[in-house]
């Protein structure tokens, strides 16, 4: 039996197309995300000012660094909703309705870590950097709810678990946030954030991969000379 062939998923604005049942991380650009994260709007759009997915990352990234976490949670905040370039920024009350896009969503959010650990020295999120990601994600809902969606912030946010554990580790929103930026100031915002991201991973790598030579080539070389001498 021969394997079902999948129509490729041709991507705006880029010149390379996706098999949506198998994903390649290698053809996916930083650039491309920023482009089209700041392209796709929270909320479908019904918030006062606009707020993009790629602004909505950025602030995610930067309440991970005001919170005092590492480059690893600040890239995992970055990118927690990159997979929004393939899928939209869909409501949950729609998502529920649509049979197997649980498992869709889930494909897409797989190759955003492996586009990550290609990409940089991360090997994508464990279940601890979830779900310190979600924290962040949830202190940015409060703030949003109460500061752009006027008139609907006791309904969203009844029965959402905003003292669960960590949370008190989280800085409000409202230190990182300046809604209401354009497509393009979104668009640049996130491509910033990454290069910055992505440049300070890379330079500790090299640092430690440094490191690990002089302890293992120079000290024990040091070490016999000492004992020699």
């Amino acid at each position: 039996m021969t394997e079902e062939a999948h129509e490729e998923l041709d991507m705006p604005g880029m010149d390379v197309s996706f098999d949506p049942e198998d994903p390649d991380p290698g053809k996916l650009e930083p650039d491309f995300l920023a482009e089209s994260l700041s392209t796709e709007f929270r909320y479908s759009g019904a918030t006062e000012p606009l707020i993009s997915v790629a602004e909505h990352s950025v602030y995610a990234a930067r309440l991970a660094q005001e919170a005092g976490y590492g480059l690893d949670m600040q890239m995992y905040a970055l990118i927690h909703d990159a997979a929004e370039a393939f899928t939209g920024d869909m409501l949950k009350p729609l998502k529920s309705t649509i049979e197997g896009f649980d498992e869709f969503e889930e494909r897409w959010d797989g190759f955003i870590d492996d586009f990550i650990s290609l990409e940089t020295p991360l090997e994508g999120p464990d279940e601890s950097d979830e779900y310190i990601v979600k924290n962040i994600d949830l202190e940015l809902y409060r703030d949003e709810v109460v500061r752009v969606l006027d008139g609907m912030s006791q309904e969203n946010i009844d029965g959402i678990d905003f003292d669960r554990d960590g949370m008190d580790e989280i800085p409000d929103a409202e230190e990182v946030t300046d809604y209401g930026t354009g497509i393009q100031e979104a668009e640049e915002m996130f491509r910033q954030e990454y290069d910055r991201i992505y440049s300070e991973l890379m330079t500790s790598k090299a640092f430690g991969a440094y490191s690990d030579w002089i302890e293992s080539e120079l000290t024990p070389a040091y070490a016999d000379e000492a004992v020699t001498s």
